[in-house]
């Protein structure tokens, strides 16, 4: 019988870079098998949630069957490079950010501080240019500096040579202008 309140989440996550979780276990050799297989085993008595993340698909797979075989139900997947940055950032993703973008600007690699959802493009904009591209708003209160932050010659080159800049500020400036 599987134990269906179990919290364990199994993620094949292949070659994606991630910053370290302590909370996530991660799989990446033989030895880290064995280690998760015992956390898992422990894990069957509580309530707490297990998050696990596996690098090569035969110990992903091997997972999978071992909290099966110990009555463990267990949830996750494959996980795409846009699936991880959603998770970690915490961050709802507009369409044109895509995988190989993700990839190509390492994103994954940015040591990103997400403690409630937000959009991507203000967490991008915030990590880069500071708080006041957080939330989401623009008011009186906050306006000057914007302009002055997007005006800076750092600014002006960001968002000349690399389109994460462009189109998060054009999706930030298009939500300003509806509200």
């Amino acid at each position: 019988m599987l134990n269906q309140s179990s919290h364990l989440r199994i993620d094949f996550i292949g070659d994606l870079a991630l910053p370290s979780a302590e909370e996530v276990f991660l799989v990446e050799n033989d030895h880290d098998y064995v280690r998760v297989c015992r956390v898992i085993s422990d894990h069957f008595s509580t309530d707490s949630p297990l998050s696990i993340r596996v690098r090569k698909k035969n110990h992903f797979v091997w997972l999978r069957n071992f909290a099966e075989q110990i009555g463990l139900a267990c949830t996750g997947g494959e996980k795409t490079a846009r699936d991880v940055l959603a998770d970690e950032w915490k961050v709802s993703l507009p369409d044109w950010l895509d995988d190989k973008t993700i990839l190509d600007e390492k994103l994954l690699n940015l040591p990103i501080e997400a403690h409630l959802p937000e959009t991507f493009q203000n967490r991008f904009l915030a990590h880069f240019f500071g708080a006041d591209f957080q939330g989401g708003t623009l008011d009186a209160g906050n306006l000057s500096e914007i302009i002055s932050i997007l005006t800076t010659e750092r600014a002006t080159k960001c968002l000349s040579r690399n389109k994460l800049y462009t189109l998060s500020c054009h999706d930030i400036l298009l939500s300003w202008r509806k509200n």
